[in-house]
């Protein structure tokens, strides 16, 4: 066995090349694939897929690292072997969001996580450890005879969540992270609540370790430790991840949020309007960041349906970008726009169908959004506050976090919502006279008073057709004892006030009874178009036992979008035409 020491950042990776008999071809005789051991500095051994284009020769690597299941997946001819290159290894690098052609240009590099796929050792969840696996195993990648030393690393949701603990690295040159976000807290428990989406992802994690028990039989990785221990140490993972409710030590050891305002290497991020993830934080913190609004865990049909005119109107600067930076393509993408917008008009349905709108925009949020109040009173949201408090909310029917239950349910069942509307209360505004535009973070100050000493808001922003249906555009929430807001760190518009409030959740307080309370609700950010004889709506949810008394006083900061919605383009023909108004109220005739 050969063996290589490499010491770098204080840290030695030993590299060991794994038996010639081990190695083999993938169905494809063009596509080299060999299945390779790599040691950390602890002796854990790694497993790794490393798969690229004949004839051999250094390339720039497209690097992947994960806790999902590595030399089992389905591909197109069914389950791979296990002496055999994964099929769906080059499906992993996501090509319905990345031109295969760019792909077929790197080295493709994937790495499962110690303790997950085949590797040994025992899953961290992003912790210290895997941060120092993580930077080990780029450099290893960037240091063999197939590659060039340059690194773009990618990702999509659960794959990523690696990406921002790698991007100091001085092999990276850039960074695609498809839908996933920076901080395991944060993504995990959406508003301080519990999303579901712990259950998905160590789900996923477990079913990844017992496909690659054959592998692991296979090469003699299945013993350090034993998988007792391993299966262990990841049940105690998910038990801490469920117990451990506020953003406590445990989960900061695992955030690379504190880490990303100095990343000084180009790096992009998608979402889409629905994803039940999303790299806003990460935006917010990283200088220059680039967004693409547009292809995320809910858009297979938007792709579908858009064809040809998704490519070339949303993938296309993904493609540039990836391009320029990580193959150094003189394309001139370091003059394209930071943010390529998708804008809904007006429903889920309208969102699957592709009738969407397609636009550059120079930063996230866009300039020249106008922050526009909106009071709650009575049902009504209104330009002007009043006095007075509304009646109270009984929480007859908590509702779950509408994304991931419609993740779990299937692609967005979920279209008229009048029926949950009825237990809470609802704020609408008059009917539009003109089309307006409503993109970008979204701020919700609450004040009210409450019965419990804990409970939750779940709060959603909804497109009031002229049939009366309420279709959900975007939502947000709040565990009313995880209030805290740090101002510092908060998102401002130009006369300061807050327009995104950053959360911290790191300490508990308890709702004073009948006491009013402020809560700055974080909705998540989203770009749709209300049209002329539409309505907005609010809808308030408290969640748990008790009830809530909402003052007049509350607001609603919606990100308005002057007189240029029309400058987009239609991703489908059906796509309806508009024309927007140069405010809010322009938009309600006033």
């Amino acid at each position: 066995m050969l063996r290589a020491v490499l010491a770098t950042a204080g840290v030695v990776v030993t590299l060991a090349a794994v038996p010639a008999s081990v190695h083999s071809a993938a169905a494809d005789p063009q596509r080299l694939c060999t299945e390779t051991l790599v040691s950390m500095d602890d002796g854990v051994r790694l497993h790794a897929w490393v798969s690229r284009l004949a004839p051999d020769g250094p390339r720039p690597v497209l690097f992947m690292m994960d806790s999902y299941a590595r030399g089992g997946v389905p591909g197109a001819a069914g389950p791979a072997s296990n002496n055999a290159c994964p099929q769906s290894l080059p499906d992993d690098y996501v090509p319905a969001y990345l031109s295969t052609d760019l792909i077929d240009r790197f080295t493709l590099v994937q790495v499962s996580e110690r303790g997950t796929g085949s590797s040994e050792g025992v899953f961290d969840l992003t912790g210290p450890r895997t941060q120092r696996d993580i930077t080990a195993a780029i450099d290893w990648a960037a240091a063999q005879p197939w590659s060039t030393g340059d690194v773009t690393l990618i990702g999509e949701s659960g794959t990523a969540f690696y990406v921002p603990h790698g991007l100091h690295d001085p092999h990276v040159k850039a960074a695609v992270v498809y839908t996933s976000c920076p901080d395991m807290y944060r993504c995990l428990y959406r508003g301080g609540s519990n999303n579901g989406l712990a259950d998905v992802y160590f789900g996923s994690t477990a079913a990844g370790y017992t496909a690659g028990l054959p592998a692991r039989l296979r090469l003699g990785t299945a013993n350090n430790p034993d998988p007792v221990t391993q299966l262990a140490g990841l049940a105690d993972l998910s038990t801490t991840a469920r117990n451990d409710t506020v953003d406590n030590a445990w989960w900061q050891q695992r955030s690379a949020l504190d880490d990303l305002r100095d990343v000084h290497v180009p790096v992009l991020f998608t979402t889409d309007l629905y994803d039940i993830v999303a790299p806003f934080d990460a935006v917010q913190q990283i200088p220059n960041a680039r967004l693409v609004l547009g292809m995320g865990h809910q858009s297979h049909d938007t792709v579908a349906a858009g064809g040809d005119r998704f490519t070339s109107l949303v993938r296309t600067p993904v493609d540039r970008f990836v391009a320029h930076y990580g193959l150094g393509d003189a394309n001139g993408a370091q003059h394209d726009p930071r943010v390529t917008l998708v804008t809904n008009t007006g429903s889920v349905g309208q969102f699957h169908a592709g009738q969407l709108l397609v636009r550059p925009e120079s930063s996230w949020p866009l300039a020249g959004t106008q922050w526009t109040p909106l009071y709650l009173s009575g049902s009504a949201l209104t330009s002007t506050p009043a006095a007075g408090v509304d009646d109270a909310a009984m929480d007859l029917i908590p509702p779950g976090d509408l994304r991931t239950d419609e993740l779990l349910l299937g692609p967005l069942q979920g279209t008229d919502l009048r029926l949950a509307e009825t237990a809470g209360l609802t704020y609408t505004t008059p009917a539009l006279t003109h089309d307006l535009e409503v993109s970008g973070p979204i701020a919700l100050r609450l004040t009210a008073s409450a019965t419990a000493s804990d409970f939750g808001w779940a709060v959603r922003l909804t497109d009031v057709w002229p049939d009366g249906r309420s279709e959900w555009i975007t939502d947000g929430y709040l565990r009313a004892t995880l209030r805290r807001v740090d101002d510092a760190r908060s998102l401002h518009d130009a006369a300061g006030q807050v327009v995104r409030p950053w959360l911290t959740y790191d300490t508990a307080q308890a709702v004073p009874a009948d006491q009013p309370v402020q809560y700055q609700i974080d909705v998540i950010g989203t770009s749709n178009v209300f049209r002329a004889g539409h309505r907005l709506r609010l809808d308030v949810l408290p969640v748990g036992l008790g009830s809530v008394q909402v003052q007049r006083s509350s607001a609603l900061l919606l990100p308005v979008i002057p007189d240029r919605c029309d400058r987009a383009a239609p991703l489908v023909p059906a796509t309806p035409a508009v024309s927007c108004a140069s405010s809010y109220q322009q938009a309600i005739g006033n």
